[in-house]
């Protein structure tokens, strides 16, 4: 969410009655969260919409899938912590992989401020029968009031979240990612993990891609705030790439190097 319109939007209730408006179809909103530019040119149909959402529900799959894997094979598993928390839930577009048979063996939250997300997710969790808590809150505001609890938590997960936050709360939220994989687990090991899934501005140059309310930060300004919050380098690596139409999108693994 960019700047001037978080400061537009001056309330609790005023975000959450965006996102609401900006999930739901409508006759003025008839493809939620696809590339506005594309939208206006009339590029997009309910054909390739279709597709395009599949598509990245295929990709997050692939690309998920393995790293549950490798971290239920990981020493010190088995004594935990095994908590997923899933920040923004949307359409649930990239989050298929919660319905995997390695996922069984976590237990997930996942958490929006949105009532339409929130719905979006409850239906997900019934319709596939998984074990997963939804909850309506802002994350922050989450780990203020300790219902978020990073110490029972193995990996985070922000797909097309970052993007969406404006820069002071990027900031916080980084910072707040990167102490969390200063926090060693109870073997004494720094084995927690953050995953994202965001438009690098490396990747998205702006003669080429328009964002309505997105902000694709840039490598730098992620990293800087995460190592400041880590205390040092951390490892941000790359383990996929996919085109959303035109934007581009990089699956980030972020841990203690």
């Amino acid at each position: 969410m960019s700047v001037a319109l978080r400061r537009e939007l001056k309330t609790k209730l005023e975000v959450e009655a965006y996102w609401d408006h900006s999930l739901t179809p409508s006759k003025e909103n008839p493809f939620p969260l696809a590339p506005p530019d594309k939208v206006k040119e009339g590029l997009v149909s309910v054909l390739s919409y279709q597709k395009q959402n599949l598509l990245l529900a295929e990709k997050s799959l692939q690309v998920m899938v393995p790293e549950l894997i490798e971290i239920t094979k990981s020493r010190g598993f088995e004594k935990g912590p095994r908590g997923i928390e899933v920040l923004g839930a949307g359409l649930m577009r990239d989050l298929g992989w919660l319905t995997s048979t390695p996922a069984t063996q976590f237990s997930v939250s996942i958490r929006d401020c949105s009532s339409v997300a929130c719905e979006h997710a409850e239906t997900f969790v019934k319709k596939h029968r998984i074990s997963a808590k939804v909850h309506k809150m802002e994350v922050e505001e989450g780990w203020k009031s300790g219902q978020i609890d990073d110490r029972g938590t193995i990996l985070y997960y922000a797909g097309q979240f970052i993007q969406n936050q404006y820069y002071e709360a990027v900031c916080r939220i980084l910072e707040h990612l990167g102490r969390f994989l200063a926090t060693e687990t109870e073997d004494g090991v720094l084995r927690r993990k953050v995953y994202f899934l965001h438009p690098r501005g490396e990747d998205n140059p702006t003669d080429r891609v328009q964002w309505k309310n997105t902000t694709p930060y840039w490598d730098i300004e992620l990293r800087a705030s995460l190592e400041k919050g880590f205390g040092g380098k951390v490892l941000m690596e790359t383990i996929g790439k996919h085109d959303h139409f035109h934007q581009r999108y990089t699956f980030f693994r972020i841990s203690a190097p």
